[in-house]
Formats: structure tokens, sequence, C-alpha cells
């Protein structure tokens, strides 16, 4: 019976090290449910502590959804701690009822276990948080993936380590080795009624489909399933890695609500690239726990295609999708407002010398008197050079608002901004953004784009007003 102990610690020690699991004098609270998985995890861990010099303390859980036998599970949790002398915290869950519109009882109830695991972890200063789940949990999660419509990232399952503190060391476990374990080690263990209700998919995927995959079809179904799994996240992880570089070259603004990315180099790359491109943009904007599925993104890049104009696409999660010009714009609706919502409008007083950081923008701006000859000006987008004499004091940088006009060189009559940004096109959501410097009479310079043509420095400027983006 000790070959059965020697052989499981060995392939667990093999997980923990191909995978970083754990370094040396880690602190870790193990998730235990009182089932057979969380029991033979932490006994495994128990037996491992010393190489790893790990603290080790157990949380449970109690969901409150199972009346009686919950309260047995959780007693029965508190006599294992006790007699293997390892400190329990124990939580229970909040009223079900506060669970989201459209979210199912078992995700709500996941959700909610986890967040209580990281609160725990957190203050007793433990780095991880290990979970029981092993092999076959692991097919039926690709499985699940599978039949209801996945790409890589669903089908590469679960991983031996998530965000640098979820780890799985009984992943590549099999169930018949985990029970044989505590059956050699006489560690008792409870079992949960709900796992054998088939209302659930994920128990009707365990009772009924591999079942019938191991007769009908190949009776290592599971072994295979999780093999596809570490495919699948080789692939995963290159097509993510190569689209957050190609991210990173192309996208030409971003904040907190939103990405601008050049339409040009989007529509260049593999289309692999564009939707786990489009993966990441929206991942980080979706609210948590929600998505953008797969139809969506095809609808995205259908959008990209499109030859003329501005186009719209409203998308689930709040987010909003617009080509305009050469750029493709994501972000949450709620940055989508009128041109003339006075929640965008800003004025900055200037001070010469001085240096100002125009947020709506995101831009710096410095102002330097100069009293050497430096004519004829260099032509370039980010520096301006004026005739400071010529200025009617003081200066100030403001949003554009309904009706300005600029003096441009070679035109007769003063432009309006918005034939201005028609011309440069600059997207309709950015034009209140871009800043104007003004004095008391007109519209010096639309910041980055055109300069007016009062009082630009010639060459018998006596002192030269230089305004530069930083």
């Amino acid at each position: 019976m000790e070959n059965v102990k020697s052989s499981l610690l060995k392939k667990v020690k093999r997980t923990i090290e191909e995978h970083g699991l754990l370094e040396v004098g880690e602190g870790v609270l193990v998730a235990l449910s009182g089932g057979a998985d969380s029991v033979a995890l932490l006994k495994i861990l128990l037996n491992l502590a010393l190489d790893y010099q790990l603290k080790i303390i157990a949380c449970h859980v109690n969901h409150r959804l199972r009346g009686e036998e919950a309260n047995r599970d959780e007693a029965f949790v508190a006599k294992l701690c006790s007699e293997m002398g390892v400190f329990l915290v124990r939580r229970r869950l909040g009223n079900v009822r506060v669970k989201s519109k459209g979210e199912s009882l078992e995700e709500w109830c996941r959700k909610e276990r986890y967040t209580h695991l990281e609160e725990v972890a957190k203050e007793y200063c433990l780095s991880k948080i290990a979970l029981g789940h092993h092999l076959q949990d692991q097919a039926e999660t690709v499985l699940f993936n599978l039949l209801r419509g996945s790409g890589f990232a669903g089908l590469r399952g679960m991983q031996p380590l998530r965000e640098g503190k979820f780890i799985r060391p009984l992943l590549y476990v099999k169930k018949e080795e985990i029970l044989s374990f505590l059956e050699a080690e006489r560690v008792p263990y409870v079992t949960d009624s709900t796992n054998l209700d088939e209302r659930y998919t994920r128990n009707r995927i365990r009772h009924s489909l591999i079942p019938y995959l191991k007769e009908y079809f190949n009776p290592n179904v599971e072994e295979v399933l999780a093999r596809t799994a570490k495919i699948m996240a080789l692939c995963d992880d290159y097509l993510r890695k190569e689209a957050k570089e190609a991210l990173l070259k192309w996208r030409n603004t971003a904040y907190e609500d939103g990405q601008v990315i050049s339409l040009k180099e989007f529509s260049s790359l593999p289309i692999a690239l564009r939707f786990y491109i489009l993966k990441i943009l929206f991942d980080g904007l979706v609210p948590p726990g929600r998505s953008i599925g797969f139809k969506h993104m095809e609808m995205v890049i259908t959008l990209c295609d499109k030859v003329e104009g501005t186009k719209y696409l409203s998308l689930p999660g709040g987010i909003s999708v617009r080509r305009e010009y050469d750029e493709l714009i994501i972000e949450k609706r709620k940055r989508w407002q009128s041109s003339e919502d006075e929640s965008s409008s800003f004025l900055y007083p200037v001070t010469i010398p001085g240096t100002i950081y125009v947020k709506e923008a995101e831009m710096g701006l410095s102002f330097h008197l100069k009293e050497e000859k430096v004519f004829p000006f260099p032509e370039n987008r980010k520096v301006a050079f004026f005739d400071y004499d010529k200025l009617t004091l003081p200066l100030a940088i403001r949003n554009a608002e309904a009706g300005d006009r600029i003096y441009l060189r070679g035109m007769g009559e003063a432009k309006r901004l918005k034939c201005l940004f028609i011309d440069e096109k600059v997207p309709t959501e950015r034009r209140r953004k871009i800043p104007l410097l003004v004095d008391r009479k007109s519209i010096l310079w639309v910041v980055g784009l055109r300069l007016g043509v009062q009082a630009v420095a010639s060459e018998k400027t006596r002192r030269v007003l230089q305004v530069e983006i930083v």
C-alpha cells in the first residue's frame, strides 16, 4: 500500500516542480470541502510540507444551500482538521438573492467561494490557494467548453497555476488514484449529493457522456482530453503573446474606458491574431463575469472591412465599436457623449514660462519665451512659434466649442473647426478632447493639427513664444 502513496506523491511533486506551483517556505490555503479530492489534497500537501517548508491552513466555505448536509460537511471538516492538527477557517456564503441577473446559481457560488478564499489568503498572508481539481475534472471542463462552443482559451481547460496564486497540484492525477490513496491512508471523506444530480450539465457529462465515450470510442478518453488541453494551452499562449505584441505596436491610444487602434495595421494582421487582439481589448472593458463571444467579434472584423463612412456596433457588456476613417475605436458606451456635452469641457490658464498637463487630452504643453532668432522656424506639428508681442494676453487652453472658427494661411475667411476636423479625419469622439491654444481674440493653434495665422512668428519677431507638446 505504501507504493500507492509514494507513486502519488511523486506524481504530484513532479507537477509542482514542472509548473512552479510552490516555492520553499510559502504559505498555502487549502480549499477544503470535505470531499475526496480536497481531503486528498490536504493530506498530500501535509506529506510534502517538510520538503517545501510549507505553512498550511485550510478554509471551508459553507454554501448554505443543502441544509443539514452542508452543516454535516462543515462539522466533518472541523473534526478532520482537528485530528490532523491543521488550522481551519470557516466561511459561510451570504444571501443567494444578491446574485446578478442571468447568473446561474452554480456560477454565483463559485464566484463567492473564490472571493472568500482570496480574502482568507490575504488575511493570513498566504501566497497560494490550493484547489483539488483532478484529471477527470479537466476532461469534463474541456468537453463542457467544447459543447457550448469555444476556442483555444476554453479548450485549454484549467491550468495548474492561475493568476500566480491558484494552484492545482492534482490536475494530472486520476480520480481512481485519489480514492486508492485515501483508502490506503484510511482517511475519511464525505460525498456531496448534488454531484449526483443530473440536472446540472457537468454531472450529465460526468455520469452519462464520458462513460459512453469510454465504452464506445476510447477507454482513455479522459487522458486524451487532458492531453488535448495541454496542446490547446500552448497554442493559446503563443497567439496571446503575438496579439499583445501586435497591439502594443499598432495601438494608437489607450485610455481607461477604451482603445483606439490603427485600422490599416489591424486589418493587415492574420485573422487569428485579429480575433485575439479583440479578445484582449474586450476582456479589459467588459464587466467581470461577462464576455464578448465569437459571433460579435466576427461582426467587428466585418465592420473593419467596410470602406466608406463611419460605422457603429453596439455589443453586449456595454461596449460600443466604431470605425472612423483609418481608426477602430472600442470603448464603453458611457463615454459616447454628445459633442456639446458640458461635462467634457476644460479650460486651463497659461503661465509663461510653464508647463500644463491637459488631462482630457492626455498631453502636456510647455511654454517658453525666447529672445534669440531661430527663423526659419522648423515645421513640426508638435511645436508652434508665436510673436509674443502680437498676442492679446492672457492665453488659455480650452476645448472646441460650437461655432469655433480659425484663420488659416492661404484662406480669405475663417474656417469652421468642424470642417477642419472632417478634413483632418479626426474621429467625432476625440474632437472635444483636442486642446485649442487661444488668446482673448482668436484661436492660435489647434494643438497638433493646424496653426492659425494670427500672431505667428516671423523673421521680424523680436520675442518668440515657443509652445511644444511634451
